[in-house]
């Protein structure tokens, strides 16, 4: 580790020539590799996907939220800072493989974590997104799903099945800085409409809103939202 490889690693330099994928030669901006790193992010929402599995949900839902948040959070931040003392920017840019040279105390350990890491977000992606999709079929909210409405305590077959198709589909891409793009703007719509929902269930004084969580303002949603709106527009 070092402090002035640190230092010189800090400023930004998108348009500099990278060597280890020459077949890209797209120039990126801070949203464009934004729009590449955003659906790595977005795990911490899996224990609300499935809410109702747990016991508690008005109580575990919050909680389990802002654990995941932070500890993803310092991670993600942690990792970057820890690359710019190793190596200089050159050594980033060029070397794709340069995580798993400079994994401790050998590049296996990083090759089976990101196997269990992988196959671990893979069946976390499809176990929520069933269950997802079939709590809005069970919501009947579009006509056009309702196939995939289960009753309670069942397992939604047909949903987990349509989402395997989907994220098989997803993989024959073969590419995934084409894949990653569309996954951020779908997120974004997702987060948008359900920031848009708590900004009107408030306006509206909806009977049935009544969130719990001390700190929930409607102005935090409509702020969410509208940040979500720019991104997709600046992507």
């Amino acid at each position: 580790l070092s402090s002035e490889t640190c230092s010189a690693n800090m400023y930004s330099s998108y348009g500099e020539e990278q060597l280890a994928y020459p077949s890209d030669t797209k120039k990126y901006n801070f949203f464009g590799l934004l729009s590449i790193w955003f659906p790595a992010v977005t795990g911490f929402e899996a224990g609300s996907n499935r809410s109702a599995d747990l016991s508690d949900p008005e109580r575990d839902i919050p909680r389990g939220t802002f654990i995941a948040h932070f500890i993803s959070s310092a991670i993600y931040l942690t990792f970057p800072i820890i690359f710019a003392c190793l190596a200089p920017r050159p050594s980033l840019l060029n070397d794709k493989f340069f995580a798993s040279s400079a994994t401790w105390p050998a590049p296996e350990v990083l090759v089976y974590g990101v196997i269990a890491s992988t196959v671990g977000a893979a069946l976390t992606s499809l176990i929520s997104g069933s269950r997802l999709l079939a709590a809005i079929a069970n919501d009947k909210v579009l006509p056009i799903l309702n196939i995939f409405a289960v009753q309670p305590g069942k397992e939604p077959t047909k949903a987990l099945l349509c989402v395997g198709v989907i994220c098989a589909a997803a993989i024959c891409m073969g590419e995934l800085n084409a894949v990653a793009p569309i996954l951020t703007m779908f997120f974004l719509m997702c987060y948008t409409c359900v920031n848009l929902s708590c900004v009107l269930l408030h306006l509206l004084k909806d009977p049935n809103w009544r969130p719990s969580f001390r700190f929930t303002h409607w102005t935090l949603s409509a702020a969410g939202a509208a940040l979500c709106v720019f991104i997709m527009f600046a992507i």
